[in-house]
């Protein structure tokens, strides 16, 4: 019909009647151009998948000690909830204890939660930190030939807050990093002030609540690790 060999007859209660063209196709010389019909392709339900993003050390931390977790509580029968939650993990994973003294720090461990699993979650946290080190020892590299923090970060695909942290513990153990130049006086000035209240070096969350959101992660680490190199 869209070529016109065919036609609706509407005063004939909608009869199909061949047109004159049409007549000239079927018993003449006329031609008609006919498509080819393709078949599309089939898409499957998840072929595309997206891609995976990039895990920073501490999302992978915490992703090993939430196995950890599990494996615990499959033995012992329980939710996973009951043995730590996940608050507990992600802080665990940030501030990576290896000892009791760090680990009673981590919120939501108590004593005897230290003495049923201590030991096990920082086995795990030791293990990981060994299999890290080198992601330290890159980020010197990378700092040695000048490049600036963003910089590292677009090469080594991390976030800025693990930059930071490579960079305090390169400072800290002595190694010649300026880390000085990411902090004002003012605000090294507060870290102190709230050093004094809250008297701890390891977890950073205290100081960004008691400075009200006013500095973020990456300076409080950068003050309090100045401010343990004085006292060390």
């Amino acid at each position: 019909m869209n070529q016109g060999v065919f036609e609706i007859a509407y005063d004939e209660s909608f009869t199909l009647k061949i047109t004159e063209y049409g007549r000239s196709v079927l018993f003449e010389d006329g031609t008609i151009q006919l498509t080819i019909p393709t078949d599309k392709p089939i898409k499957e339900k998840g072929a595309k998948k997206a891609s995976k993003k990039k895990l920073s050390p501490d999302e992978e931390l915490f992703e090993v000690l939430r196995e950890v977790r599990r494996d615990i509580a499959v033995k012992e029968k329980v939710p996973a909830y009951i043995i730590f939650h996940d608050a507990t993990l992600k802080e665990m994973a940030s501030e990576k204890p290896t000892n009791q003294l760090d680990m009673l720090a981590v919120q939501g461990i108590s004593v005897i939660k230290y003495d049923k699993y201590g030991k096990t979650f920082i086995n795990a946290i030791e293990e990981f930190n060994q299999s890290k080190l080198n992601t330290v020892e890159a980020t010197h590299e990378l700092y040695k030939k000048g490049l600036t923090v963003d910089e590292i970060c677009f090469t080594r695909e991390l976030k800025q807050e693990t930059i930071f942290s490579h960079l305090c513990k390169l400072y800290f153990d002595g190694e010649k990093v300026d880390i000085q130049q990411f902090i004002t006086q003012a605000e090294q000035a507060a870290v102190i002030k709230a050093h004094k209240k809250i008297q701890d070096f390891k977890s950073l969350k205290p100081y960004f609540d008691f400075l009200d959101s006013k500095l973020p992660y990456y300076k409080i680490r950068v003050g309090l690790t100045l401010l343990a190199k004085k006292a060390k």
